[in-house]
């Protein structure tokens, strides 16, 4: 389920989902791209990561769980064979459960947020995105 972001300063007529909201900040990368999540499956995100990647030339980066990794609708294949450098766990036991990004060093995006389509449409998610340098900082 897709909540609104009515105080978006974009929101104007009608509110922005927060989906669409979060794609901006992607869109909006221009140096670094700092990820770590524990799932992308969510096409549309994969989507903006092989963009900046490939097109703008922002340094991305991504850590992520290797079990995860080959779930069905698994993007990570994609994204490194894109020369996206991607790092994942190695316990099959254990998880790497993160879901945070760090934009350009300056703006993170964290929160319980699985970066899959589910969890776009069908979760409660939540996604704090800040500009907090004392944030940024601790998970830069």
């Amino acid at each position: 389920r897709v909540e609104t972001t009515p105080n978006h300063p974009e929101a104007g007529r009608e509110s922005l989902k927060t989906i669409e909201v979060f794609l901006k900040y992607l869109d909006s990368t221009r140096v670094s791209l700092d990820i770590c999540v524990f799932a992308i499956t969510d096409d549309r995100i994969t989507r903006r990561i092989l963009d900046a990647h490939q097109h703008r030339r922002v340094r991305v980066r991504i850590v992520t769980d290797d079990e995860q990794s080959k779930s069905q609708g698994a993007d990570v294949a994609e994204l490194k064979a894109a020369g996206v450098p991607l790092v994942m766990d190695r316990s099959a036991s254990d998880h790497m459960h993160h879901k945070f990004a760090v934009l350009d060093g300056k703006v993170l995006m964290n929160g319980s947020f699985n970066w899959t389509k589910h969890a776009s449409e069908a979760n409660c998610e939540n996604v704090m995105i800040t500009n907090d340098g004392q944030f940024v900082e601790e998970f830069s």
